[in-house]
């Protein structure tokens, strides 16, 4: 959200876009790049042949970038129309930054928790928060992936008025 600060001060307004707002970051910048899969059968990609027993990598860090799926891929934008937020940590999700079905990521619920209540409290906390300025922005990682660091400036919120 730092990026875009007009859609910080609309969740900081109304809280309750936070899960959606969890679900955009994810989906530009999700926390699983690539997945190994050993092909069953024999089957036919773009017309090249994946034999059977042969190990291919998916690409799933990509897949919520697909302009075929969803509308404006590379856009941050909250709330979006597609896919439902209330699903998108669930085996149920459209988008793979966690797997999916049975490939589920087994800690995706606790992973939408944590982010959830530790941005909650941040927004509530730092005011004016944004990237340091000069500071590239910068993620590693080949399997997962990741923030190198997070460098930011933020002053204290301001508390509320009333006695001391």
């Amino acid at each position: 959200m730092s990026r875009h600060p007009e859609q910080m001060a609309q969740v900081r307004q109304d809280p309750p876009l936070l899960p959606a707002t969890n679900r955009r970051d994810t989906a530009l910048h999700p926390p699983v790049q690539l997945v190994p899969r050993q092909a069953e059968r024999d089957a036919v990609f773009a017309g090249s042949t994946v034999p059977a027993g042969a190990t291919v990598f998916c690409l799933i860090g990509a897949a919520d970038r697909d302009p075929d799926a969803f509308a404006a891929p590379d856009t941050f934008d909250i709330p979006r129309p597609d896919p439902a937020t209330a699903r998108s940590f669930t085996a149920a999700a459209q988008h793979l930054a966690f797997g999916s079905g049975l490939h589920q990521c087994v800690g995706a619920a606790f992973a939408r928790a944590e982010s959830e209540t530790v941005a909650a409290m941040l927004l509530s906390l730092l005011d004016q928060l944004r990237y340091t300025p000069g500071v590239p922005y910068r993620e590693t990682g080949l399997y997962t992936r990741g923030r190198a660091s997070l460098n930011v400036d933020f002053s204290p919120a301001r508390s509320s008025p009333g006695p001391h």
